[in-house]
């Protein structure tokens, strides 16, 4: 076969699944737009309405266009000037604000994260039962324990806010790494979309005030870019074995966070197995095969560090035959929005075998799945968890159950604070904060329509984020998902991905702006 069709044959198949999968996305989340828009404040809609004023009369009127040109003109001459000034005014703006939403924003949370921080400071009751039942918790326990302990043992507030500026860290450091692959890969223009994009999502955003596995999915997913990136393009030995090895360690640590995070090696399995068909010869030689050790060395690095820190921490008593089995998870997927289901989990828990808790999920998977009353409304129920999955722009910010309280949350002072109006009302994080939740439904609208225009790229690097992308749309369809939080994890792979998508997009709206201004 050629190598052109091989490709084009890879790039169908992933675009079998990746088409249908962001246009649901698309359509589930466009309606929210709408929705934000209504519970905006009045001075929320009227900014909406000058812009968007603006922007119709710069589309259908010309001496409009002609004005915004000539004011804008000076402007752009001074951007470039003072270029540098100005971009180190933006990062110590962003730092500030990032520090500003920590400082604010900061709090517990009595879902997951707070169970988490509660057991590694040794406050949480009879930490066993969770942690047996969800073993994929361990690693960041042990890791929060750590911190806690290097940090001199602080009280549970100041802590959850060390881990919080940790989290300003993992995010901004994500970032650059992405830059760093972005720009390597495809180029410069590419690298600075995705930093504005990256800048509005996530760097912006309230997550970083939420201590969880995400921000450290979102990290070790860029880690993962930026190590394979700097392995194939690095051509000194030692530099080539630090990554081989540091790439395994990142994939393992990966996975004790996020499980799922391994859909990115396979992912990349996926494409090198086509590649190698493709090429042969290429792959298959002594510098990739010792490259491909390396890995495994560091991967099996990882694993031995894991098993070591497990073995030798005395915060909680793991008991392996109580966790939930993967049926568990299935099972959950299926019942209502696709999301957490109580009931589920207290049947685990009161199943002690852990043969008979496997056999009494499958059972549950072929009662809920006849429930469907056939294949078409199990199509369905996929698409509307697929939007319930994917379609928030805001990732599900305030939709778990109790999902934060701020740290001094009736201090009226703070709550009048533009952090705590943007993302908390009175103290408490909740889903009705719209000016943030319509700005972020906006752009993530925009990245999902940029998606759209690498359909064609059959380039082995987009086919790479394409298979990522749909691997894990498609473990969160089978799996317990029902939130856009999960998009977090997978998001490093949205984002390098839209800013090819959306440079292509760009120039091909400026290619047919020049075309009719030659017609006129």
């Amino acid at each position: 076969m050629k190598h052109w069709q091989l490709k084009n044959v890879s790039n169908g198949l992933v675009n079998l699944f990746f088409i249908p999968l962001i246009l649901i996305t698309l359509l589930g989340g466009a309606p929210l737009i709408l929705a934000n828009f209504q519970g905006l404040s009045s001075i929320g809609i009227k900014v909406v309405d000058v812009i968007g004023l603006i922007l119709i009369l710069a589309l259908i009127c010309a001496p409009v266009r002609h004005v915004i040109s000539k004011w804008s003109r000076p402007v752009v001459q001074l951007v470039k000037r003072y270029r540098r000034p100005l971009l180190w005014v933006l990062i110590v703006g962003t730092l500030l604000w990032q520090v500003a939403v920590v400082w604010l924003l900061s709090g517990f949370s009595a879902w997951d994260p707070g169970k988490i921080i509660l057991a590694a400071i040794g406050q949480l009751p009879n930490p066993s039962p969770y942690f047996s039942n969800y073993p994929n918790t361990v690693f960041l326990l042990l890791l929060e324990r750590g911190i806690w302990l290097v940090s001199g043992q602080p009280k549970l507030q100041t802590f959850i806010v060390i881990l919080n500026f940790i989290n300003i860290i993992l995010i901004d450091s994500g970032v650059l790494m992405l830059r760093a692959v972005a720009k390597r890969w495809f180029g410069k223009q590419q690298a600075t979309l995705l930093v504005v994009v990256s800048w509005v999502l996530i760097v912006m955003a309230p997550w970083i005030a939420m201590p969880y596995s995400d921000t450290w999915a979102f990290f070790l997913a860029s880690l993962c870019l930026f190590l394979g990136n700097s392995l194939v393009n690095s051509h000194r030995w030692g530099y080539r074995a630090i990554f081989a090895v540091g790439l395994g360690i990142a994939i393992i640590l990966g996975y004790y966070i996020k499980p799922s995070l391994i859909i990115i090696t396979i992912a990349a399995l996926i494409v090198l197995v086509f590649k190698a068909i493709e090429q042969p010869k290429k792959l298959f030689n002594r510098t990739v095969l010792l490259s491909a050790c390396l890995v495994i060395v560091g991967a099996g690095a990882g694993v031995l560090f894991d098993h070591a820190m497990i073995a030798h921490q005395d915060s909680v008593k793991i008991d392996s035959t109580q966790a939930h089995p993967l049926t568990h998870f299935v099972a959950m997927g299926m019942y209502g929005n696709g999301g957490f289901h109580r009931d589920d989990a207290v049947m685990d828990y009161f199943i002690k075998s852990p043969t008979a808790r496997n056999q009494a999920n499958v059972k549950l998977i072929h009662q809920r799945f006849r429930a469907f009353n056939g294949l078409t409304n199990y199509e369905k129920f996929l698409v509307r968890k697929q939007i319930n999955n994917t379609a928030d722009g805001s990732f599900g910010w305030g939709q778990e159950g109790q999902f934060l309280l701020t740290n001094k949350p009736n201090n009226k002072k703070l709550n009048h604070t533009v952090v705590r109006r943007l993302f908390a009302k009175h103290g408490t994080a909740q889903t009705n904060n719209f000016e943030y939740r319509f700005v972020a439904q906006l752009v993530w609208m925009a990245v999902l329509v940029a998606l759209f225009f690498t359909i064609s790229l059959s380039d082995w690097k987009v086919q790479l984020l394409k298979y990522g992308v749909v691997g894990f749309m498609l473990f969160l369809l089978i799996f317990e998902g029902g939130r856009s939080r999960y998009v977090i994890q997978f998001l490093p792979l949205i984002l390098v991905l839209a800013s090819v998508g959306g440079t292509r997009m760009m120039t091909l709206v400026g290619q047919l702006h020049a075309s009719s201004l030659q017609k006129k």
